[in-house]
């Protein structure tokens, strides 16, 4: 047994301390972000994950401590590359890349404490610490109202099945007596991904083959599904036999625990099916952890062979340089000028605006440096729309334009259908534009938007990410403005109907637009 001495240990101690001080440094506001989002129901899981992730590694100490060493310039480098991606979230406003990035530190400091040959034993618990990671907003709006329609229609299915007559409307399941409408909270993306994340850890504990693993994650999704039909096709028949107030409450939140819980047991069970056919096989030889000989101080305290204060210093360092040189690089952006959206016309063609102004909280959620809200009213037609223009003059993580398929329109309303539109210049517009049906008791909004930023316009969020990372790099801006418009339905009102006026409404807010904002950009990319 290898003894150290109380100034080795010290030294240590204090060579992790100052990695994690530098690390924290860094993702001060990072952390605090990505911890925010925890608190939302959709990712309430996220806050048992670095608990799991703890237990795995307390698992595997003793193989950990037998079986560190070897190279430590991996972790050094895994260091850059986070940095790397940590300019790329910011710059582009992705906090995905800027969760990633901290979770990759994480992994490379643990690298330079015990070397690249405790890599594998880490593995498992650095695969489920991604999982403290929400979805981008964009992407968890997509996924939400994609599984909303797989639940409906199954659900639909179910209740026929079942002699229950049923009418589906996208996410509108009719029973005749009542209507029962699939909103984000039912769509089943608060079970999806703890099922996937359940999954592996089951795997973990009971199975021991690899292919039995991942068929167990892949039967996670369609579980989380089939359960989420059941739960609404189950609160179907309670409000069509039984009463309509079981459709919400405290037995909709029980059924939700129920799911959880039924979810555990079909895994558990899976788990034990998969189990029986590896035990067909011939026994995997149990790996004797008890018995490795592992690097001990006189007290029976794991050490570090070979961490000393400069790999603390060197890491301390390191994220030193890349705080400060990001800070710089923001500093060293263009902000151009602009002018102020206040003189934003009120009369576009036919079409007359009345001022709007928005209260101070949400103006502080907003992070716009300038906007412009107006009801438009077409003298002609009498149709009525409404307009909003956020502009910012610098774009980051926490001050940057949110589409309307990232945050809520407005309370209760839930997106129906979704598309982009090409280019109509017949109607009077020349660009894409997204557009968004939108549903609240009853009532039907179309929404259209873009991103008139940097001389682009640009309908996809996926494309606006990438040009707003490639300018803030090439032309050192990240400016630029949101533009939604919307128009209320009424009923018998035709969809097509509207959006011809809201074409060429859309196409004279944009010209307007380009003399209020800087749009002059270099062509290097279309």
């Amino acid at each position: 047994m290898s003894v150290s001495t109380p100034a080795q240990r010290y030294t240590q101690t204090l060579s992790l301390l100052l990695m994690l001080a530098g690390c924290g440094f860094l993702f001060r506001n990072d952390f605090v972000m990505m911890a925010s989002q925890w608190v939302q129901e959709d990712f309430s899981y996220c806050l048992l994950v670095p608990l799991v992730a703890v237990y795995a590694v307390w698992q595997k100490r003793r193989a950990l401590a037998a079986g560190q060493g070897g190279a430590r310039w991996p972790g050094f480098a895994g260091i850059a590359v986070a940095g790397l991606l940590f300019f790329m979230g910011h710059l582009g406003t992705l906090e995905p890349l800027m969760y990633l990035s901290l979770w990759l530190c994480a992994l490379s400091i643990a690298i330079v404490c015990l070397g690249m040959n405790a890599l594998r034993l880490l593995l498992f618990p650095a695969l489920l610490l991604l999982f403290i990671i929400p979805p981008p907003a964009f992407i968890e709006r997509t996924l939400s109202f994609q599984l909303r329609l797989i639940s409906s229609d199954l659900s639909a299915k179910l209740l026929q099945a079942l002699s229950v007559p049923v009418f589906l409307e996208g996410n509108i399941i009719d029973l005749g007596t009542m209507k029962l409408q699939v909103v984000d909270a039912c769509s089943g993306l608060r079970y999806f991904l703890p099922t996937i994340f359940l999954s592996l850890v089951v795997g973990q504990m009971f199975n021991r083959r690899i292919v039995s693993r991942i068929l167990l994650v892949l039967l996670s999704a369609p579980i989380s599904i089939v359960l989420n039909a059941v739960r609404i096709t189950v609160t179907g028949l309670l409000v069509r036999y039984v009463s309509p107030t079981l459709a919400d409450g405290f037995f909709h939140d029980f059924q939700g625990w129920l799911i959880y819980l039924s979810t555990l047991v079909l895994l558990l069970g899976a788990s034990r099916i998969l189990r029986f056919f590896e035990d067909q096989g011939p026994a995997a030889r149990p790996v004797p952890l008890e018995q490795a000989e592992l690097p001990e101080d006189a007290h029976g305290r794991p050490r570090w062979p070979g961490l000393s204060l400069r790999h603390g210093l060197g890491v301390f360092a390191l994220f030193l340089c890349l705080s400060l040189a990001f800070t710089a690089f923001l500093r060293g952006q263009t902000v151009p000028g602009w002018k102020s959206l206040d003189t934003f016309p009120l009369e576009l063609g036919e079409w007359q605006g009345t001022r709007g102004y928005l209260d101070q909280a949400t103006l502080d959620s907003l992070w716009s440096d300038d906007y412009f809200l107006a009801t438009y009213q077409n003298r002609t037609t009498g149709s009525s729309l409404s307009l909003f223009i956020p502009y910012y003059k610098r774009q980051t993580a926490q001050h940057t334009a949110h589409a309307p398929t990232s945050c809520l329109l407005g309370s209760g309303w839930e997106i129906s259908s979704r598309r982009q539109l090409d280019p109509d210049p017949a109607a009077g517009r020349a660009f894409a534009v997204q557009q968004m049906v939108l549903m609240k008791n009853g009532e039907k909004l179309v929404s259209n938007f873009w991103f008139q930023q940097r001389g682009r316009i640009i309908a996809s969020e996926f494309q606006n990410k990438f040009y707003l990372l490639w300018d803030s790099l090439i032309l050192r801006r990240s400016d630029g403005a949101l533009v939604r418009v919307e128009m209320n339905l009424p009923g018998g009102r035709a969809l097509d109907e509207a959006q011809s006026e809201l074409d060429a409404f859309s196409g004279q807010v944009s010209r307007a637009l380009d003399a209020h904002i800087s749009g002059q950009t270099v062509n290097i990319l279309p």
